[in-house]
């Protein structure tokens, strides 16, 4: 094609774009509303864990396709991961001695019953919580822990 019709074209878009601005309703100018909450409360995480089924007969866990179980299904997956790390001293790098066959189910019941004795927590960020819970859950000598 020859550089005018491409020259033509670039032409015809920009003088459309200021138009197709300015017929924009103040709604549209915002950012999108958010229509699924969030999980980053402990409580909030400790329902969508909730809604995960325990094991079936075969040991195979299968979390309903919603978005709720899926998010704490991922997040206990990087958090599985992260838990049973140990750094070249062997020493755990979250604070807490998880055995490496540690399942994530094992995880999540952790989370969920730490979660449910301290509903002092219930606003505070999952994380933290799940950290806590697994520290109390499997906790580490003072030789095999980062932490004082």
């Amino acid at each position: 094609m020859s550089k005018n019709y491409w020259l033509a074209a670039a032409v015809l878009l920009a003088a459309t774009l200021p138009a197709q601005a300015q017929t924009q309703t103040p709604a549209q100018d915002q950012p999108p509303q958010q229509t699924q909450q969030t999980q980053d409360s402990t409580a909030q995480m400790a329902a969508a864990c909730k809604a995960i089924p325990p094991p079936q007969a075969d040991g195979a866990v299968r979390p309903p396709p919603d978005f709720n179980s899926g998010y704490c299904w991922g997040a206990f997956t990087s958090l599985q991961s992260a838990a049973t790390a140990r750094d070249e001293r062997n020493h755990a790098l979250l604070g807490a001695c998880v055995p490496a066959d540690t399942t994530r189910m094992q995880l999540i019941g952790a989370f969920t019953r730490y979660a449910d004795e301290h509903a002092d927590l219930a606003q505070k960020d999952y994380f933290t919580t799940a950290l806590a819970a697994l520290r109390e859950a499997w906790p580490c000598k003072a030789a095999h822990s980062l932490l004082p």
